[in-house]
């Protein structure tokens, strides 16, 4: 059993429920009930194709099943391998279906949601972009097979479309999402670049030598400013806001750069992480929040920082969370994540936010036999209010869909109350209502 979340990993909410995934079923639920049968609002039976619904291409959000809420909030879409659907929120009525025998789904590669839109992307170079609202194909557009494959599941914001594909030399194409045309594309080179859109959507792309900013709506081959970068220690992206770039300058240092999107790419704040283990921790990811820069980190060389180009999970060694004050800069505490004894293995490190007081953190390692860790951290100095370890499995054998799909994810905290995504079934923690 699955909360379904979007893109971001959160879980879609409607009031006090969220959505869950049973079997080949959709369930609407009430965690703050006493019980799970009387959190149940309504079960749907879906009408996919079970044996392909938690298939996956890559781990990683887009490319195995993406789900959404349409803006006023009464349609719930969800697609897959299966095929995709959509369901009415208040009575979990199915309003509208693409199954398998539609090429769209047949040829399914990778999706996105976005403005009450689903966007498929097909292997053969289709863009297909459906209306959330009734299943309707609004436009369509066609990339040639010289241009594939894609190297990126879709990004939608600010209502433009970004899609990433090429084989030895890799583009990034630009579409706008009303206008239903391609604004143009932009050369990436041979796979070292990251491209990212705006909230406002506005481009960023970065190929270890130069960071640039683009406006697609006034021209694509217009640069609102460009900044040269050291290529040889690798710089990346490892964040981006409606206000600001998060910048890794180097591949060997746990320095992080804040550069404002409207002060021409400036450097306005650095901050430096702590070292872990006696190493530099070197940032991989990192997104503000209430006035606080979250910054995880990894040692040197042990994480595939480009990897967040295509959204697909990254794994690290002695994996570290790090958070500072945005506008002072001063570090307020770290907190090494790396379980007792692992410090040579890999990890996939997963941040939730959970409420104004509480941040939620998953470690886990890809071997099925491993313990999951799941700490609730204090925002305030990091500390650990609360740890669950789930255990691994026994024999590794035959791994089934559902159990691969579970290490896509983190934990849900959602009015009081901690879900957990565990092999014999979703977990509840919390104090039980009287």
């Amino acid at each position: 059993m699955f909360v379904v979340r979007g893109l971001d990993g959160a879980p879609l909410h409607a009031g006090r429920s969220v959505f869950l995934l049973r079997q080949a079923h959709l369930v609407r639920f009430d965690p703050s009930a006493r019980d799970f049968q009387a959190g149940v609002r309504w079960e749907t039976p879906l009408p996919v194709n079970a044996a392909r619904l938690y298939q996956f291409g890559y781990a990683g959000p887009g490319y195995s099943l993406a789900a959404g809420l349409t803006r006023d909030g009464k349609t719930l879409a969800l697609g897959s391998r299966g095929g995709i659907v959509g369901v009415d929120v208040g009575s979990g009525k199915v309003l509208w279906k693409r199954g398998q025998g539609e090429s769209l789904v047949a040829g399914l590669s990778c999706m996105t949601i976005g403005a009450d839109r689903f966007v498929v992307l097909s292997r053969s170079g289709g863009i297909h972009v459906l209306d959330m609202r009734t299943g309707k194909e609004l436009w369509r557009h066609g990339l040639g097979q010289q241009q594939m494959p894609w190297r990126a599941a879709p990004q939608v914001a600010g209502g433009l479309l970004l899609t990433v594909q090429g084989r030895r030399r890799w583009e990034a194409s630009v579409f706008d999402m009303a206008g239903r045309k391609l604004l143009g594309t932009v050369p990436l080179g041979q796979g070292l670049s990251q491209v990212r859109l705006s909230p406002d959507g506005l481009l960023v792309t970065c190929d270890g030598s130069r960071l640039r900013l683009i406006e697609p709506v006034l021209g694509i081959d217009r640069e609102l400013w460009s900044v040269r970068l050291p290529a040889s220690v690798r710089p990346a992206v490892v964040g981006l806001t409606g206000a600001y770039i998060i910048l890794s300058p180097s591949m060997h240092s746990g320095v992080v750069e804040l550069r404002g999107l409207s002060d021409y790419g400036r450097i306005v704040r650095t901050f430096q992480t702590a070292s872990v283990g006696g190493q530099p921790a070197v940032p991989f990811a990192a997104d503000i929040q209430d006035g606080r820069l979250y910054v995880l980190a990894g040692a040197p060389g042990a994480v595939n920082r480009m990897v967040a180009l295509s959204g697909r999970l990254r794994y690290t060694r002695m994996p570290s969370l790090h958070a500072f004050d945005v506008r002072t800069g001063r570090r307020l505490w770290t907190r090494d994540l790396t379980p007792a004894g692992r410090a040579n293995a890999a990890h996939v490190v997963l941040l939730t936010p959970a409420g104004p007081r509480h941040l939620c953190v998953l470690v886990r390692e890809p071997s099925y036999t491993r313990p999951t860790r799941v700490m609730i951290l204090d925002r305030a100095d990091g500390s650990v209010v609360q740890e669950i370890v789930l255990p691994g499995l026994i024999r590794a054998g035959k791994i089934s869909l559902m159990v691969r799909y579970m290490l896509l994810f983190g934990p849900v905290v959602t009015d009081g109350r901690l879900l957990l995504e565990a092999r014999k079934g979703l977990e509840v923690y919390g104090n039980k209502p009287q």
